[in-house]
Order: C-alpha cells, then sequence, then structure tokens
C-alpha cells in the first residue's frame, strides 16, 4: 500500500453538512480537506472518551482561523470494525471569537 491510498472511508454528516452551510464556503472547502486527509490518516486528532470498541473512539481537532472562517473545533467519530475502517465528522464548532484571520 502507498502512503497515499486511503485506509478508511470518511464522511461528513448531513448536520455537519448543515452546520457548514451556516459557517460558509470557506468553512467547506476546510472540513473537506479535512476529511480527505482523515481517510489517509483516520486517528489524526486528540482521542476524547473512553474506546467504545466496536462502536468507536471519538476524535478532536481544531483548524485554524484563516480569511472567511473562524477556527473551527471539529469532532469526529472513528470505526475500525467491520472494514474498511470509517470516520465520520460529527460536530463543527467555531471559535468564540468572531474574528477572523
Amino acid at each position: 500500500m502507498s502512503d497515499f491510498e486511503p485506509v478508511a472511508v470518511a464522511v461528513i454528516t448531513l448536520r455537519a453538512q448543515e452546520r457548514l452551510k451556516e459557517l460558509g464556503a470557506t468553512a467547506a472547502e476546510a472540513v473537506e480537506s479535512l476529511r480527505q486527509e482523515l481517510e489517509l490518516n483516520p486517528r489524526l486528532g486528540l482521542p476524547k472518551g473512553k474506546d467504545r470498541g466496536p462502536r468507536g473512539k471519538a476524535f478532536m481537532t481544531h483548524l485554524e482561523a484563516r480569511p472567511g472562517m473562524p477556527g473551527l473545533t471539529v469532532g469526529y467519530l472513528y470505526m475500525a470494525t467491520p472494514a474498511p475502517p470509517g470516520v465520520a465528522i460529527t460536530v463543527i464548532v467555531p471559535d468564540d471569537s468572531a474574528e477572523f484571520a
């Protein structure tokens, strides 16, 4: 397997997609880039809570603010089984500050 072959299937849930519509195109592009990266490295963020075995493991990561987008905290669930592993981006929360980079 090369370094560029996906090791997991990553999706953005419908609820998270709705949130991205509120946050705008720049946020949508940033989270889509994260989704693609999670296909290659599905445990990229900081683990949160207990490993729930086949029900998955929760992770959080942060996207820095940039022009047109506040900083975002992104939560996702990683499920190793059944194969292929899966990632579901479920939570997108903007930083409290309304300031963008």
